[in-house]
């Protein structure tokens, strides 16, 4: 937000890695674009989009053809991002239930031993009470 030439103006930009995504604010309401290898693509308002082709700047309705045409190309590489980064979560998802299950299991197995163990205990316990003292003893 700001003055320029004595007016209010209100401008934003929010650019985002994910597919080269950008959120633009004006007074006029927002728009969607995406940045791509040969500019940029304004989903929006397509008149807005620019492209630089080899060193030339094209702005407004030339631009948009060109904007989308780079937008068609970079959708597979966005893509290939896109899987490479859900294979990354879900490894890391199954990293932790692997470990979940691995704890789980350990104390499982602990707490089996300890009620073996106690009740190994109990039973040697209740033969030294039902037993004559003699008859242990040899």
């Amino acid at each position: 937000m700001g003055f320029q030439n004595l007016k209010f103006v209100f401008r934003g930009r929010w650019s985002s890695d994910f597919f080269g995504l950008n959120l633009n604010a004006s007074k006029s309401g927002f728009s969607f674009s995406q940045t791509n290898i040969l500019g940029t693509y304004n989903f929006s308002n397509p008149n807005r989009s620019s492209a630089n082709i080899l060193g030339f700047q094209f702005r407004g309705k030339k631009a948009a053809p060109w904007a989308l045409l780079g937008f068609w190309i970079s959708l597979p590489i966005h893509g290939l991002k896109l899987l490479i980064i859900l294979m990354h979560y879900v490894l890391q998802l199954t990293e932790f239930i692997l470990r979940l299950a691995i704890w789980a299991i350990k104390l499982i197995w602990s707490f089996s031993i300890f009620i073996i163990s106690l009740l190994w205990h109990l039973v040697i316990g209740l033969i030294c009470l039902v037993t004559p003292d003699n008859w242990v003893s040899g």
